[in-house]
Parts: C-alpha cells; structure tokens; sequence
C-alpha cells in the first residue's frame, strides 16, 4: 500500500512539473483542510460525458496547496447549484429542480469536496424540499450544520440555517413522517442572518442573535414530538478595557457572531470583527480587513461568558463553514491558541497578542482565483471516532378614520389585515384595513374597506420608497404599487410589474436587504428602481425601457455590502450604498454604460465613550443608513439594538444613534444637532422632513421603526441621546367583520409626506 502511494505520488509529479500536490488515503488522519477552488474538465451540461474536476485546498499546517484531481463531478452538481454551507467534510448545496413548486428547494449533501471522498463515486444524498410553506424571504441560507457524517451512522440530522427566521431540519434515517423535513419559526427576529452549531456535549443545535446575547437550542433528533426552540439569555463577565481608538477601529467593523465546541465539551462564543478593504481585483491569501477576535469562555454552562485571550492548546477554524476546533498539539504545525479564518480575509490571528497574520503560501501564484465560497474541512478523525447517541427531538384594533387629500405628515403603515375568516387572503377583492400611525399626533388611523388585489395575492412586501411598495412573489416576479399609500384611491390603486428578479440559485434574489427610487412614477416617467438583495446582486430597473440591469458585485470587492440599504441622492443623481462599518460607500448613475464608484470616508470629532458605554454598544447590531435632506445635506447614520426577548409597540432594544455629518470630501463630522430636521427609518428608503412643516413632529430627532432585530418604534432625541417609545391615543375597536388575520410578510416602513 505505502509503496504503490509513493508509486503514484512520484508519477504524479512527474506529470505536474513541480505543481504541489499529495495523494489521499481514506485510513489516514489529514490535516485541517480549507477548500477554495475546483477546475472543471468536459462540458457539464452533456449528461453522457464523464466529467472530472481538481479540488484546491489550502493546507495551514504546511502554508501550502494540496490538489485532489481526476475527481469525478456528480450529476447533481452539473446543474446550477449554490453551496450553502459545509459540516464534517460534507458539503450541503442548493440545487435547481426541474419542479417549479420547489424550483429553490431542493437540498443535497456530498462528500465530493472531502480530500477523503471516492474519487471516482462520490456520494451524493437528496434531502426533502425545505419547510413548507416557505416564502421566498425564507429561502436564504447563512450556513448548515449536522449532528455527524453520513459516513459514520444513517441516523444522522441536518440543520439549515436561513436568512429569515427559519431554521429547517432534516433527517433522512427518521421513523417518523415529519422527520424528513421539519422547520421551526425562531422566536426572536434578531436571529436572522445568524449561524448554527451542532454540540456533541447535550445533541442540541444552537444558534446565536446577531449580537451574541441569546442562544436559540434544538434537540437534534426527534420522533414523535414537535417541539420549537429554547431561548437562553448569555451574561458577558471581563469584558476588555478598550481605548477610544480601539473602540473606533471596532465601531468601523463588520460584526459576526460564532458559537464553537472543543472536543472536550468546552464552548466558545467569538466575535468577529472585520473592516472594510479596499477592493483589488484578485483573490489573495491575505489578512485584509480582520482586525480582531474576541473570545469569551462558557462558564459550567451556566451561559456566564467571560472573556478569555487563551485558550490553551485548542485551535478554532471559523468560515462558511460550521465552525470546529481542534487540539493543535495533534497536528504539528499548527499554532495553538489561536484562530484559522477564512472569508473576511485569510489568516490565523493570535488570541493572547490580538495579531492576526496573513498566510503565507510557498506557492502563491496558485491562489490568484477562487471559484468558491471558502469552507474549512476537520481532520476525518473528528467525525470517524465516535457515534451519537439517538434521542428525542421535543422538538390593537383601532379608531377608524379616512385620509383626505390634504393629509400630508408622514405616517408609519405597520399592519395589514384582512377582514374575514382564515383563508380569505388567497381571494382577490377581500376587504383589508391599512393600520398607520401618526408620529406628529400620536394617533393610530385605519385605512378600511379596501378590496386586497389579485396582483398582491401570496407577495411579500420588502420595502418603500416615495409611498410606493416594492413587492416580491412567486420565483422571480417583482413589482411595484401605490396599494399601501393612504392616499392611492381604494378601488384602483396602480401596479407597475418590473422585469424578472435575476435567475440566481440560493435566494440571492429572494430576500431584499434594501431598495430605493429616483422618483415616484407620478412625478417622472423616467424613473429608476434599484433594489439591493440579500448578498452581492443589486438589480437597477427602469419600467420605460425593456431591460433591467443586474449587478453582481464581486465577492474580493463587495464583502461588507451584502447586508447594505440603499439611498437615492437627488443632488448627484446617483444611488448610494454604505458598507458595514460605514467607512465606505458604493454608488452608481444607473446608467448601464458607467461603472459604479467606491468612496472611502473619513470620519472626524467622534464621542468619547465610558467603559460601560463601550460595553453596551458592542453588545448591539449595529446598521448604517444614509439619508439626504431636502436641501442636499447629507448624513450617515448608525443605529445600535441590543436583542429583546418581546417586542411591542415601543421602542424596544434601540440604545443609540450616532449621526455624522457630511462634510466636503466624504469627510463625516459627529454631530448631536442637525437643526430643524427629523428623519426617518426603517423597511423604506430613509428621508428627511422639516419638523417646523410637520407641527407636532420633534427636530432633530429619529423616527424609527423595525421588527426584524428587535428595533422596535419611537423616536430618538439627537442631543440628549435618548430613545422613547411612541404614545398613542387610547383607542377603541372598530373591525367591520369582527375577525380578521395580518397578512405576515409585510414589512413596517414609513410613508413620506406627498408631495416630499
């Protein structure tokens, strides 16, 4: 055996003239594997040709390449399929299936990536179609994760994590008739975006909120019982004295939160904070913008998390992977106490000394391209040793008054309902009531008797811009209406369809991060829609002509954008994209013969902070929204929530806004006054309105809105830094039916005064 691998070995490198390679044997124990690149040979659309691929790998031990070629590429992947996530060497891929009830549903495992795979056959096992009824906000996925490999025991569970407030779970040995596909609403919002982890020490799947303060657990197997989630609260303990400079630096980062479990049992939650890097056109094994990890130790599950700079001889490897850790001692070449990460950058970074180091590859011009998402593979000892044991998965009506034409303050549209016995949404021409509020009067106001459109049946609403929602259904349709304008006539309110959503596996299309328009349709018939979805895709449509453009912004260049709202100046004439951090911005004309621009901003007088404050805001998800005010002002502005439990109508777990001026030059100057202005935020483009044209509207303040992180409503006083929750009127019920239902995809935005 030893003497035909050494046989092979040496003709391999014969024939690759010096290119690293190493052969794979399945009884051998490999190192920690990053899997970056594949090469495909043939024509993957001919179904009668045998296709073979090379699978690149970094190896961090060595600083090198490994290459796994002649692998055969399975069937399933010569459709047009999107990896989704990676756990136990098994890759778990979105793929396109021929059944438009499932078109973006089908889920698939394979060990084709694992260096230890069949060459030749490797396994490729179906799942069931995600959840149903799984709208299209829910088909995102931030990452998976599994209880074991296939390989060791068919008795195995798959947990998907989607960019909505859904988790899937699929088993597909389970007895029971759910247990091939079951799925589960998680309880708080701000779990969207989060990643999931399997943890051997209580078989439970966790997830963490965007600002790591609760954990979400699922028993990781089940029968009988259908159980959802269980929410547990963390307690930070020695946090870190940060300077004001670090915090600074910190502020300016794009934050993700991961959950890992060391093979003893012994968990870790790892912030990480990565700032935005200036863009270059390849792909290099560089640091970029990780600026800092901080660690913090799980305390005898009491769910006290202390922060920590050593972890002793452990390891961590965090990507788009599941996360795992490993004992560097085993693997001689590996550096202990620290942490492997690949996507915001590539390197390992020293807990004890807070220095992350590039790597250092002794053959770098092998790494100049990458054709996928970056997934770090365990050694196979981690999932060959041991079986899991099986158990259980236990698993305001208000007063009624109609808008005139004079009518002209901003209003919030939070809820609608639709007046009638469950079911009745599917029927065009059901009576719907339109809940707003009244910020200057602090008054709720129904909008009733308005007969729900046939064009609105099944649809999302993901946003708004100048009173006009943008609305998302089926697999690719999109289009916009003035349905939600209080003052849009009852019987005939106007849709605009829009050309396809871009055909993109993985809900790249499905889920709407942030949109905005040049104008409303009434005021130009040349107007723009851009619409930036979950991801890189940023789609600019143009109703009068017959094409639309679709950006896909490059993943080396356009990392810290996938989250990002949008913002039409109408100084310039262009539409504006902050990144995550803020210290960059992204902006286009629209015009399909231009390329976009990138601008770097300088930020200038920024608050000192108590420690505690630091603390506090470190502690929040933190979003960026750029506004214009009528006169052209521009400023940016940074909203700070710390995750609830509940939210009602208040102002919910808001703590700060920070807003910067814009001075010349893409200079941003702190600033507690910006005068007569108030602004608004929330599911629509943001605005600015004049409070003295508005009696009752508060300046220099921040009107607020959100559900999906637990922002809750109110509004922000800028000078003495304090949020309240709106006030409104006590009110009495006046429902005509006396039943009704919400329709529950549509997003609470505000509506601008008309005309703006």
């Amino acid at each position: 055996m030893a003497s035909s691998l050494l046989l092979n070995l040496s003709l391999r490198k014969l024939a690759l003239r010096y290119q690293t390679h190493r052969m794979f044997s399945s009884s051998i124990t490999t190192n920690p594997y990053l899997v970056y690149a594949k090469t495909i040979y043939g024509n993957p659309d001919d179904e009668n040709l045998h296709v073979r691929s090379d699978i690149h790998y970094f190896d961090p031990v060595k600083e090198d390449e490994v290459i796994v070629r002649d692998k055969a590429l399975p069937m399933e992947f010569r459709k047009e399929c999107f990896v989704v996530g990676m756990s136990h060497g098994w890759v778990v891929f979105k793929a396109r299936s021929d059944d438009d009830n499932n078109k973006d549903k089908v889920i698939y495992i394979s060990d084709y990536y694992s260096p230890c795979g069949s060459k030749s056959n490797p396994k490729t096992i179906p799942l069931h179609p995600m959840g149903q009824p799984n709208p299209a906000q829910q088909l995102g996925v931030t990452n998976a994760a599994m209880t074991c490999s296939p390989d060791q025991s068919n008795d195995f569970a798959v947990a998907v994590n989607c960019l909505g407030p859904v988790i899937n779970f699929f088993r597909p040995g389970g007895k029971h008739k759910d247990s091939g596909s079951v799925f589960f609403t998680t309880p708080l919002q701000h779990f969207n975006q989060s990643k999931v982890m399997y943890s051997k020490g209580d078989e439970k799947f966790y997830t963490t909120s965007v600002g790591g303060q609760f954990l979400l657990s699922y028993d990781a197997f089940f029968e009988e019982d259908m159980t959802g989630s269980e929410v547990h609260e963390l307690r930070f303990i020695n946090h870190p004295e940060l300077t004001q400079l670090e915090w600074e630096i910190l502020d300016s980062c794009s934050k993700t939160v991961h959950l890992v479990e060391s093979p003893s049992g012994e968990r870790f939650l790892i912030k990480w904070y990565a700032r935005n890097h200036q863009p270059g056109k390849e792909m290099t094994f560089l640091c970029r913008g990780t600026k800092r990890f901080m660690v913090f130790r799980e305390e005898e599950e009491t769910r006290v998390m202390s922060y920590t700079e050593d972890i002793g001889d452990l390891c961590i490897f965090l990507g788009n992977s599941e996360p795992f850790c490993v004992k560097a001692s085993s693997f001689p070449g590996l550096n202990p106490n620290s942490i492997y990460f690949a996507g915001d950058g590539f390197g390992v970074y020293d807990i004890a000394t807070r220095k992350p180091r590039s790597f250092r590859p002794k053959s770098p011009g092998a790494f100049s391209t990458a054709s996928l998402a970056f997934h770090w593979i365990p050694p196979m000892s981690l999932y060959l040793s041991s079986k899991p044991s099986l158990r259980k998965l236990a698993l305001r009506c208000q007063t009624l008054r109609t808008f005139s034409s004079s009518s002209a303050n901003p209003y919030l549209l939070y809820r609608v309902t639709c007046c009638g016995g469950k079911g009745d949404e599917e029927s065009p021409g059901v009576m719907t009531q339109l809940h707003t509020f009244d910020p200057a009067k602090d008054e709720h106001i129904i909008v009733g008797d308005k007969p729900f459109p046939k064009e609105l049946v099944g649809s999302s609403l993901v946003g708004s811009s100048h009173g006009w929602g943008v609305f998302l259904w089926g697999q690719r349709s999109i289009l916009i209406s003035d349905f939600c304008n209080p003052l849009s006539f009852k019987s005939k309110p106007k849709f605009i369809r829009l050309l396809p959503r871009p055909d993109l596996i993985s809900c790249q299309s499905d889920l709407v991060s942030g949109v905005a328009m040049s104008s409303s349709p009434q005021e130009e018939e040349d107007y723009l829609v851009a619409v930036k979805f979950t991801g890189r895709p940023v789609s600019i449509y143009k109703p009068s002509d017959t094409k639309a453009v679709h950006l896909t912004l490059p993943h080396n260049v356009f990392d810290h954008f996938e989250p990002s709202k949008l913002m039409h100046s109408k100084r310039d004439q262009r539409f504006y994209m902050p990144s995550s951090g803020g210290h960059h911005l992204w902006s286009w004309d629209g015009h399909e013969s231009t390329e976009p621009e990138f601008h770097e901003l300088r930020f200038h007088n920024l608050p000192q902070f108590s420690h505690s404050e630091l603390q506090l805001l470190d502690s929040c998800h933190r979003t960026q929204h750029l506004v214009e005010s009528s006169s052209g002002q521009r400023f940016l502005v940074k909203w700070y929530v710390q995750s609830i439990k509940a939210l009602g109508f208040n102002c919910g777990g808001t703590k700060r806004f920070m807003v910067f001026r814009e001075e010349e030059d893409m200079n941003m100057c702190y600033t507690e006054d910006i005068g007569d202005l108030c602004i608004f935020l929330g599911n629509n483009e943001p605005f600015c309105v004049k409070a003295s044209l508005f009696p009752g509207l508060n300046s220099n303040s921040i009107y607020f809105v959100g559900e999906a992180y637990g922002e809750g409503y109110g509004v922000y006083n800028i000078a003495t830094r304090t949020p309240r929750s709106f006030k409104p009127k006590p009110t009495t019920s006046d429902s005509p039916s006396g039943q009704g239902f919400m329709l529950p995809l549509w997003a609470p935005h505000w509506l601008p005064p008309f005309p703006l």
